[in-house]
């Protein structure tokens, strides 16, 4: 499931990803979650909507590892580990970055470590204009239209802004950033790439799986299916 702002789909132009995982005995499905949303919809309503979508795509397979790639499709990625299971999870680029339950009240609105989804949103925004991955070409229509729809009423409205309630260490997880630009860009990805692996990892640093592993990708996607596939393979 990924973002449809980056200029290299791994869905789409990248036929390895399609080949290479059932040449190895693993069934492969791409997750398109954005495109039953509407224009007219309440931020609140989206997610509802992209929560039910993966829902109902995942219901009927079993043993499901989850690949999550851009800020939104990460996002909804953990909050969907809320309330339903899966063998792993691996969450590339998570540039929005939910606040735990309980944390982030109004008095740490200046602490970078408890930033709101809305602040979050529009980060990522002015990071992503500079990242040589991703494209914000205004588009007024398909699924990158409505993915840039929702991000832009992210930035004007907090109704959504709600913590993650889920528990550190529930099941194997891995963060991945790729980066895509030099300077500033990258640390925001790392920043947020870390903070991330921070909300899954249990606070004794052990646990069943441990510390969540974070790791930046090369550019080119050989690297990053071999990185996605060992994790699958070593650890889940």
């Amino acid at each position: 499931m990924e973002s449809t702002l980056y200029r290299d789909s791994w869905s789409q132009s990248s036929r390895p990803f399609v080949s290479t995982f059932p040449n190895r005995g693993i069934h492969f499905l791409s997750i398109d979650v954005f495109s039953g949303l509407s224009s007219s919809s309440t931020v609140s309503e989206s997610f509802s909507q992209m929560h039910s979508e993966l829902a109902n795509d995942l219901s009927t397979h079993a043993d499901v590892v989850l690949v999550a790639r851009g800020p939104l499709p990460c996002l909804v990625a953990q909050f969907y580990l809320e309330s339903f299971p899966l063998s792993g999870l691996i969450l590339v680029d998570p540039l929005i970055v939910p606040r735990r339950d309980g944390t982030g009240d109004d008095d740490d609105d200046d602490d970078d470590d408890e930033r709101s989804l809305q602040s979050s949103a529009q980060t990522f925004m002015e990071i992503a204009s500079k990242a040589d991955c991703f494209d914000l070409n205004n588009e007024t229509s398909g699924n990158k239209g409505e993915e840039t729809n929702l991000l832009d009423k992210m930035q004007h409205n907090s109704e959504f802004d709600r913590s993650l309630k889920l528990e550190a260490g529930a099941i194997p997880v891995k963060v991945l950033y790729t980066g895509g630009a030099v300077g500033h860009e990258t640390k925001e990805f790392r920043r947020c790439a870390e903070q991330t692996a921070s909300c899954h990892t249990p606070e004794d640093g052990t646990g069943l799986w441990g510390e969540v592993a974070v790791e930046q990708l090369e550019t080119d996607n050989d690297t990053a299916l071999e990185t996605i596939y060992s994790f699958h393979d070593e650890i889940i």
